[in-house]
């Protein structure tokens, strides 16, 4: 675990001032800090290796797919982060129960399934990220 020359330094003038039992429930506190900051960590990359392997199956994906993204960021597109994400976990959840109970969907084309996709959102609010990112 790291901590920071000036941290210790300032545990150390704590220990010398007799707050031995201070500077050990600190130091405990840190590091359930960074245990809970790499469980969260842990969490998320996890999250989006399974989006990662479900959107691959989704889209057809190419290497000229890569200049994509900078033509995103070359048009100036606002894009809220935290939409997106919760629009990901939308279609990530709709491509997995598609896959598992119908054996039709795995044959259709990708426009199809986009269409079926966006035929079973509630409101256009479901998807506008990724409408932006396209």
């Amino acid at each position: 675990m790291y901590v920071s020359s000036q941290f210790k330094y300032a545990l150390k003038k704590f220990g010398e001032e007799s707050k031995d039992r201070d500077c050990d429930l600190c130091m405990s506190d840190v590091f359930q800090l960074y245990k809970s900051c790499v469980a969260h960590l842990d969490k998320w990359t996890t999250l989006f290796a399974l989006y990662f392997n479900v959107l691959t199956k989704f889209f057809c994906c190419k290497w000229k797919m890569l200049n994509h993204v900078n033509s995103i960021c070359l048009r100036n597109v606002s894009i809220d982060e935290a939409k997106l994400f919760d629009q990901y976990q939308n279609l990530f959840e709709f491509v997995q129960k598609e896959h598992q109970t119908n054996a039709i969907y795995c044959k259709m084309m990708e426009h199809e399934r986009w269409a079926k996709y966006f035929v079973t959102c509630n409101t256009i609010e479901c998807f506008t990220e990724l409408i932006n990112i396209a």
